[in-house]
Order: structure tokens, then sequence, then C-alpha cells
């Protein structure tokens, strides 16, 4: 029963990931998973523990290599989308504290803010991870005196008002 739960785990993996593969990949892994599941729609009551890691061997040696791409590409997306999220929630945040910045401070922080929009509208399809966190790196190092000032302000304000709320 285990080595058929693994078998059917990898299948059901490797179908869940068809959208990482390539035009190419797809019907290679949708093939090999057929023959797998017809395998055990037909066999696995009379399946013995070595069939089935038998057939789960052949099934990886056919399309692991492809499996374990698709993997490391649906992580990389991943990871890409979470240091996208985090490059624009900084730039909101630092949008929101344009009222707690110096009259000085909002153009350079506009401009700042803006850069970074136009880059993430003109290549956020290409850019891979390692692209957001060095963007995040140069926005952070541009603005982040600036905007943790604000933040501080901001802070040191809504303390004023919750003081002024208890007299």
């Amino acid at each position: 029963r285990r080595q058929k739960k693994k078998l059917q785990h990898y299948i059901l993996a490797a179908t869940n990931l068809l959208k990482h593969m390539s035009e190419d990949e797809r019907p290679m892994v949708r093939e090999a998973v057929k023959e797998i599941d017809d395998w055990v729609d037909e066999v696995s009551d009379i399946a013995t523990k070595e069939d089935f890691e038998g057939k789960l061997t052949e099934i990886t040696e056919k399309i692991g290599t492809v499996v374990a791409a698709a993997e490391a590409k649906k992580e990389e997306e991943a990871g890409k989308r979470r240091q996208k999220k985090k490059l624009q929630h900084y730039i909101l945040a630092a949008t929101n504290l344009l009222k707690h910045m110096s009259e000085d401070e909002r153009p350079m922080v506009r401009e700042a803010v803006k850069e970074i929009d136009d880059w993430v509208d003109e290549v956020s399809d290409i850019a891979t991870k390692e692209d957001f966190e060095g963007k995040l790196t140069e926005i952070t190092e541009k603005i982040g005196t600036v905007v943790a000032a604000a933040e501080a302000k901001k802070e040191e304000e809504a303390g004023k008002r919750r003081q002024k709320k208890k007299l």
C-alpha cells in the first residue's frame, strides 16, 4: 500500500507540474503518467511492493529529470513572486509615508518610486528573483533613510495623538 501511495503521489506531482514544463516535455510526461495510471488500475490488487517500487523507478528514470526541472522552475517563479511583492510593498509603504516627509524629500522619493514602477512594468515578466532583490536593495539604498525617518515621524505623531487622547 505504501509503495502504491508513493507512486500515485509522484504521478500527481508530475501532473501538477505540467504548466512548468515546455510544450515538448508535456506530452512525454502525460504519456508516462497515463501508462503508470493504466498499470495501477490493472494490477494494483495483485502487484507486490517490489512491483510498485519497480514502476516508481521506471517512471522516475523516464521523466524524473523533467519533473525535477519543473519543480525548480516552480520554486524560482514562487521566489520571484515573493521578491516582486516585497518590492511593491516597499514602494507602497514609501508612497504612503510621503505626507510625513519634508518638501525636499518628497520629489526624490516620488522619482525613485516612479523609476521602480516603470522598471517593474517593463521587465517584470522576464526579471528574475535576483533582479527584484537587486531593485529592492537599490531603492532601499536610495530612499531607505528617508522612509525610515518618515516612519519614525509617523509613529511619533501617533504616539502624541494617543497621549493627547488620554488627557
